[in-house]
């Protein structure tokens, strides 16, 4: 119950700071007059709809605790491959993104 739990906690919140991301960060980013902020955005969002598919997919595949209990190998496992998933999203843009908005 506590996997389920924590995994759609955070689910919620990554979904949430996505929309925001989509509906106000990247739009703003997009007009930036600097040409390397705007391709870096571009290609930042193109991988928004690639992780809400990923997201999306997770949530399917465990949609019930008791979906958790009856494999919890697998569980970990997609867990793992999500939560790298975004930690490379959040990598890239700190890598990449943040600094070149910081310049301009």
């Amino acid at each position: 119950d506590q996997c389920l739990a924590g995994s759609q906690a955070l689910l919620a919140t990554a979904k949430a700071h996505l929309s925001l991301e989509h509906t106000i960060l990247y739009p703003a980013l997009l007009e930036a007059m600097d040409a390397e902020v705007l391709a870096a955005a571009r290609g930042l969002e193109a991988g928004l709809e690639e992780l809400r598919t990923r997201m999306r997919e997770f949530a399917r595949h465990w949609p019930s605790a008791e979906a958790i209990r009856l494999a919890p190998e697998a569980f970990i496992g997609t867990s793992r491959d999500l939560l790298q998933v975004l930690r490379r999203r959040i990598d890239l843009e700190e890598a990449r993104l943040f600094p070149l908005v910081e310049r301009a």
